[in-house]
């Protein structure tokens, strides 16, 4: 239970950041962990990285702003 709730603290961290900042570290250091514990907390909670879930919040983010624009 605890990963989960590291997991969607690491969601909301990178919604707040992922315009700027890709790094893994990064977000470990934010969330106080060591980069492998987090990139595993990521990987076992979503099956997904960490990149991937910043493409998809960039994906999300370009949609949500061109569909503004039409």
């Amino acid at each position: 239970m605890e990963d989960v709730r590291i997991f969607v603290r690491f969601l909301r961290l990178a919604q707040k950041n992922f315009r700027n900042e890709w790094s893994l570290e990064f977000y470990a250091g934010k969330l106080e962990l060591a980069p492998k514990e987090l990139s595993r907390i990521i990987w076992d909670t979503s099956s997904s990285t960490l990149p991937e879930w910043l493409d998809v919040l960039k994906r999300i983010d370009m949609e949500s702003h061109s569909y503004h624009a039409a």
